[in-house]
């Protein structure tokens, strides 16, 4: 198991990665991940907002296609705004 550093991360960013070695399926890595909203955009897709100090994150899957919007200086508004533009 790993975590986050709690002097570089607060826990509305945090991430717990459990890692397991030994299973039927080869090495498994399951990662949980604070911070992340569930927005609607684009007519009614889900997408993953995520917010934090060092940059701002949108994905989502539409039409069997992932995108990712990734803009460092972006606030939550401009960030939707971004991806129905595209």
């Amino acid at each position: 198991m790993a975590t986050t550093p709690s002097d570089q991360a607060s826990p509305k960013h945090a991430t717990v990665v459990f890692r397991y070695g030994t299973t039927p399926y080869g090495p498994v890595t399951v990662m949980q991940q604070a911070g992340e909203q569930v927005v609607t955009i684009r007519g009614g897709v889900e997408a993953l907002l995520d917010m934090s100090p060092t940059g701002s994150m949108l994905r989502w899957i539409e039409g069997g296609v992932v995108f990712t919007v990734i803009a460092p200086s972006a606030g939550r508004n401009q960030l939707l705004e971004l991806a129905e533009r595209l």
